[in-house]
This record gives C-alpha cells, sequence and structure tokens, in this order.
C-alpha cells in the first residue's frame, strides 16, 4: 500500500499515511519537529520576502534569478525555487524557520502529485521517525521494508 495525505486536521494540515508491515503509521508535522529534533516551532515561518531573501543570496553569490521558478524546479536541479532559497538563506543566517513545516509539506507535495511518485524524498528522516515512533516494526539490513 503506498502512502497518501489525509488532509483533515488543523487548517488542512493533516497527515501522511501508510501501512507498514500491517501497522497503520500516521506522520503529522509534530512527529517531525519532535524525532528530528530541529528546534523550529509551529509559528515560524516557511517563508520570507523578497527583499529580505534576495540580498541574503547574493551575499552567498548565488547566481541565479530569484524566485527562480513558479514551480518546483522547473528551471533544473541547479537552481533553488522560493521554498528551497528560503530554508537556504534561514540555516545560513540562523533566522527562526519550520523546519519540520517545510519537511513535512515537500513530502506531501510528492504524494499529491502523481508525476513526481519516483522516489521517496527525505528516507532517512522517515526512517528515524519510524524507529522513534513504531519501535515494533521488524527491521531488516537497517532499514523497514
Amino acid at each position: 500500500m503506498a502512502a497518501k495525505v489525509d488532509r483533515r486536521g488543523a487548517n488542512g494540515a493533516g497527515a501522511i499515511e501508510a501501512k507498514v508491515q500491517e501497522k497503520e503509521i500516521r506522520i503529522r508535522e509534530a512527529i517531525i519537529l519532535e524525532v528530528l529534533k530541529f528546534r523550529d516551532q509551529p509559528h515560524f515561518p516557511t517563508s520570507f520576502e523578497q527583499s529580505r531573501v534576495l540580498p541574503a543570496l547574493q551575499r552567498m553569490i548565488y547566481e541565479g534569478g530569484y524566485p527562480t521558478c513558479i514551480a518546483e524546479n522547473k528551471g533544473g536541479f541547479d537552481q533553488l525555487n522560493k521554498t528551497q532559497a528560503c530554508a537556504l538563506v534561514a540555516l545560513v543566517n540562523s533566522w527562526d524557520y519550520n523546519f519540520s513545516a517545510f519537511i513535512f509539506d515537500n513530502i506531501k507535495k510528492m504524494l499529491e502529485n502523481p508525476k513526481k511518485k519516483v522516489f521517496m524524498l527525505y528516507p532517512r528522516f522517515i526512517q528515524m521517525i519510524l524507529d522513534a515512533k513504531y519501535p515494533e516494526l521488524v527491521n531488516s539490513t537497517n532499514h523497514v521494508i
């Protein structure tokens, strides 16, 4: 059974649901925050104004434009989209940023776009979540089957 997004919940954030080894799995943004320990907060932003991001990108000698594209990575894998640019400058400049929401939203986008269901995003993070929240799952060669 493939993973799917359940949009019910606060502000439509919902959860990612899947069945692993006959066990129902639900991953929410709060679980990502708890397990991965990013030290972010739900009220931290995931986006900044262009007037704040562009100078930070220029200081890093980023040569692409901003925003580089309207949709996700249509300009190529060597360019940042707006969300990635905001995450990068927040990380480099130690700005408050909701990395948990960034990861959760990117996984949901991947699951909801049938054209992008080629690979799983953040497999190590997902494994860490499964290890922490579902210890009863049987591991085989360091990964859950």
